[in-house]
C-alpha cells in the first residue's frame, strides 16, 4: 500500500464569519496600469502601527487587514493622502469572502511579522513575506559588525494556489555600488531601500535613516543565493532549510489563528509508483558493464608533458578497478573501433594560452570523450562513470541502437518517439524539432523533423504546444520540456510546474523538538520522507503528473532542492502515454548516481543536437 504524501498546493479551512467578526479588510487600487514592485505605499501602511498586514503580488490593487475598529476607514484614508500619487489612489471595505482564498491566507501569513520568534525574523515588506534565520546574514569580509547581505525566504502563495520557497537577497547599497558600472549604479539607487533594526527585523527606509547602512533587493553581479530544501542535522540546522522554516512558519500560523484559519496542503494518496531498488540498481549496472566489455576503451594522452602519461595511468587503473573484465590500452591515436577517452585541458586553458583548441577537431566514426586535467582528476572515481556513460551514448549513435539500458523491459510493442525544441542560433522563438523514434528492439533514429507536405500534421502541432508555451509565459503556461508520442501520433507535452512535493516537515520538527535526531531510519523514511523518494505518477484536480525524487537507499542528510513535480498533458485528447514509461527515469547514468527528472531518452537527444549543431545549422542555411 502506498504511503500518501504532499504537495504544496495550499488547503486551509477558513472561518469567514469569525474572521470579519475581528478583521477589517481593504482594497486598495490605482487608477494607474499597475502598483510598482516596491510602491512606497506598500510599506507605508506597514508603517503605520494599526495595520497587521498587507497583501500585494502584481496589478492594480492590494490589500489591508486591520484588526475591528470603526475608525480604520479613517487611518487608511490619512496614510493614502499623504503618500506619493495621493490622487490615484482609491480604497473600498471588503470582507474576507471579497478576496480569493490565497490572498486571504497570504494576509494571515504576511501578518507573522508582528510575531516574535526565538530564531527566525518575520518582515513584511511590499506585501511579501520575508523570512530569514540569523545564521543566513553574511558579514563583511573583515567586519563582523557590519552586514552586506541578508538572504530571505519569500513565502507566497501563487495565483494557482501553490505555496513556493524562493531566495530572494538584500544586499546593502554600499556593497553594491563599489562594485558596479555607472549604469548600474543608476539603477540601484532607485531601488527600494530597507533598514535593519536592532533585533535584525527589517523595514521601509525613512529619512531618519540617512547615514545608516541601507538594503535593496539586488544580489552581487550574476551569484545567486541559494538555501538548501532540507537539512536532516541536528535541530538547529533544520530550521535553517526551507522546509524547517516552512514547519516554524505553519505552525506559529496555526497557533496564532488557529481558531479562524489552518492551513495546510493537498495530500496525494491514490499514485503509481517506481521504487528504485537495489536490484534494479544491479540490472542497470550489468547492462553497463555487458556494454562496456563489448568493446575496447583507449585511452589518449592530448596533453603530452611530463604528467600526462602518469595521469593516463591513473584513469586506466580507475576504470580496470571500477570494471575488471574491460579491455582497456592506452594509444595514441583515436580508433573507429574503440571507445575513445581523451585527456586534455578544459577550454579555459586553450583560450588563456592562446592554443588551437583541441575540442573542435573532428575525429569522423570514432566515439569521443573528453576528460579534463582540471576538472576531473582530483576526483577521478567520481567522474570515470560520467564519461564512460557520455563515450556510450556517443558510441551507440553510431549504432543506432540503445545499450545502456535494457529497453525490452518496458514491454512496448511498438516505436515510441521522443522530441525536443532546440532554439536555432540562441533565438527562444524560432525552433527546431528534433525527435528520437526507438523500436521494441531498442534501435532507434534520430532526426530533424522537415516541415514538408509528409509531416504537416506534426509539425503544426509541435508549433502549437512550443509557440503556445512562449507566448503564455506571463500567463502562467510552464515550459514545455519535451514531447513523447506514440505509433498512432499521439501526443503526450511534459511541462514545468510550480509544484513540489513536500516531505512531513512539521512531524520532523516534532521529532527534532523532542531531541530525537534518528530521523534518516528506515521507518521514517517510509512515512514522513515519502514525497522525497523514487518515482511517482498521479492524478491531481484532473491533470497527471509525476515526479522524481531521490534514492531511498541513499538518503542524504542534506537535500540541497525540491523535487519538482511535472505535468504530463495529453495533447488534443491523447491518452497518457506515461504508464510504461516511469523506468526510463529510474536510471542512474543521466545525473551520475542520482535518477533522472526526465525519460532517459531525453539525455540521447540533448547530446546529439549538441554533436551536430553545426550541421544542423548548414542544413537549415
Amino acid at each position: 500500500m502506498n504511503t500518501p504524501f504532499k504537495i504544496n498546493r495550499v488547503v486551509a479551512k477558513i472561518d469567514y464569519e469569525k474572521i470579519d467578526e475581528k478583521y477589517d479588510f481593504f482594497e486598495i487600487k490605482t487608477s494607474e496600469k499597475y502598483f510598482d514592485t516596491g510602491a512606497r505605499i506598500l510599506d507605508d501602511l506597514i508603517l503605520n502601527g494599526s495595520v497587521r498586514s498587507v497583501q500585494f503580488d502584481l496589478g492594480k490593487k492590494f490589500y489591508v487587514m486591520m484588526l475591528h475598529d470603526e475608525l480604520n476607514e479613517g487611518k487608511i484614508k490619512n496614510v493614502l493622502l499623504s503618500s506619493e500619487k495621493a490622487e490615484t489612489l482609491s480604497f473600498e471595505k471588503i470582507d474576507s469572502h471579497g478576496m480569493y482564498k490565497n490572498q486571504l491566507v497570504q494576509l494571515f501569513l504576511n501578518g507573522l511579522y508582528r510575531s516574535e520568534h526565538k530564531m527566525l525574523r518575520y518582515n513584511n515588506l511590499a506585501g511579501h513575506l520575508y523570512c530569514f534565520h540569523p545564521n543566513w546574514l553574511i558579514h563583511k569580509r573583515g567586519d563582523a559588525n557590519t552586514i552586506w547581505t541578508v538572504p530571505c525566504l519569500d513565502v507566497k502563495i501563487t495565483w494557482l494556489g501553490n505555496l513556493t520557497l524562493e531566495i530572494k537577497t538584500f544586499t546593502a547599497v554600499q556593497a553594491l555600488l563599489s562594485k558596479c558600472s555607472e549604469e548600474e549604479k543608476g539603477k540601484i539607487l532607485k531601488l527600494p531601500r530597507y533598514t535593519l533594526e536592532a533585533n535584525n527585523t527589517m523595514r521601509r527606509s525613512l529619512k531618519v535613516d540617512e547615514g545608516k547602512l541601507q538594503y535593496v533587493m539586488r544580489t552581487f553581479g550574476d551569484s545567486k543565493t541559494s538555501k538548501n530544501f532540507m537539512n536532516l542535522s541536528p535541530a538547529n540546522k533544520y530550521v535553517e532549510s526551507k522546509m524547517g522554516m516552512l514547519a516554524e512558519i505553519v505552525s506559529k500560523l496555526n497557533h496564532e489563528y488557529g481558531d479562524l484559519l489552518q492551513l495546510d496542503f493537498a495530500k496525494i494518496e491514490d499514485y503509481k509508483s517506481e521504487d528504485f531498488t537495489t536490484k534494479i540498481g544491479n540490472e542497470n549496472d550489468s547492462y553497463i558493464e555487458k556494454a562496456l566489455e563489448s568493446q575496447t576503451i583507449k585511452i589518449i594522452d592530448e596533453i603530452n608533458d611530463e604528467y600526462s602519461s602518469e595521469e593516463c595511468q591513473k584513469i586506466l587503473a580507475a576504470i580496470k578497478e571500477r570494471f575488471p573484465k574491460v579491455r582497456i590500452n592506452i594509444g595514441k591515436n583515436f580508433s573507429k573501433n574503440s571507445l575513445c577517452i581523451s585527456l586534455l585541458h578544459n577550454e579555459k586553458f586553450y583560450a588563456v594560452h592562446n592554443l588551437p583548441d583541441p575540442y573542435k577537431r573532428k575525429h569522423d566514426g570514432c566515439s569521443v570523450q573528453h576528460i579534463t586535467r582540471e576538472d576531473a582528476m582530483e576526483s577521478l572515481d567520481a567522474a570515470i562513470d560520467n564519461v564512460l556513460h557520455n563515450v556510450l551514448i556517443k558510441e551507440d549513435f553510431k549504432k543506432e541502437r540503445i545499450s545502456l539500458f535494457n529497453w525490452s523491459k518496458i514491454s512496448l510493442n511498438e516505436n515510441i518517439s521522443f522530441g525536443i525544441a532546440d532554439p536555432i542560433d540562441g533565438k527562444e522563438n524560432v525552433y527546431r524539432y528534433v525527435f528520437m523514434d526507438i523500436s521494441p528492439d531498442g534501435s532507434f533514429k534520430i532526426s530533424e523533423l522537415q516541415h514538408d507536405l509528409f509531416t504537416q500534421n506534426q509539425y503544426s502541432k509541435c508549433v502549437e504546444i512550443f509557440d503556445r508555451a512562449l507566448s503564455e509565459k506571463r500567463n502562467r503556461v510552464e515550459p514545455v520540456k519535451g514531447l513523447v508520442q506514440d505509433a498512432h501520433g499521439n501526443l503526450n507535452v511534459i511541462r514545468d510546474t510550480e509544484i513540489i512535493s513536500l516531505p512531513e516537515f512539521l512531524k520532523i520538527k516534532e521529532m527534532f523538538d523532542s531531541g530525537n535526531d534518528k530521523v534518516r531510519r528506515v521507518e521514517y523514511l517510509n512515512t514522513y520522507f515519502s514525497a522525497c523518494t523514487n518515482i511517482k505518477m498521479f492524478e491531481d484536480n484532473e491533470k497527471n503528473y509525476y515526479c522524481v525524487g531521490i534514492k531511498k537507499s541513499n538518503f542524504p542528510r542534506t537535500v540541497p532542492r525540491a523535487v519538482n513535480v511535472r505535468e504530463i498533458e495529453p495533447f488534443d485528447g491523447a491518452p497518457n502515454l506515461f504508464d510504461k514509461l516511469l523506468p526510463l527515469m529510474s536510471v542512474e547514468f543521466v545525473r551520475n548516481g542520482q535518477l533522472t527528472v526526465l525519460p532517459f531518452p531525453f539525455k540521447y537527444l540533448r547530446e546529439w543536437v549538441d554533436m551536430n549543431k553545426k550541421k544542423l545549422n548548414t542544413n537549415r542555411n
